[in-house]
């Protein structure tokens, strides 16, 4: 089974991909970010909090696979999405 980074580093790793031309994409993960204020550890590297933000990011990509068309800041936020995990 995976283990899965603080979130909080993979926000921050995020956030040096995401232009800051996409103001809706970054006030909506950092308010994200805001709601789990004083969080557990344990949940902030639990597949749910995962979840939670790959929903608030996936509502600013497009709703099919990406393309090679689509901007290099979508490829470059799934790459760090994808190494999220610590196996």
């Amino acid at each position: 089974m995976s283990q899965f980074r603080s979130i909080i580093d993979t926000h921050n790793q995020m956030s040096r991909v995401i232009p800051e031309n996409q103001k809706h994409l970054i006030t909506d993960l950092t308010n994200f970010m805001n709601t789990l204020g004083t969080t557990t550890e344990k949940y902030l590297t639990s597949k749910q909090v995962y979840t939670n933000y790959l929903q608030v990011l996936l509502a600013h990509m497009p709703n099919r696979p990406l393309k090679n068309a689509d901007p290099l800041w979508m490829w470059n936020c799934q790459e760090v999405f994808s190494y999220s995990t610590i196996n």
